[in-house]
């Protein structure tokens, strides 16, 4: 999970995107 961290800032904008969509 090295790489996830690494790119914290962008996955973070994804997750949002993605949590609001699961939760839509």
């Amino acid at each position: 999970m090295n790489i996830l961290n690494n790119r914290n800032k962008s996955t973070n904008i994804f997750k949002v995107v993605a949590l609001c969509l699961i939760a839509a």
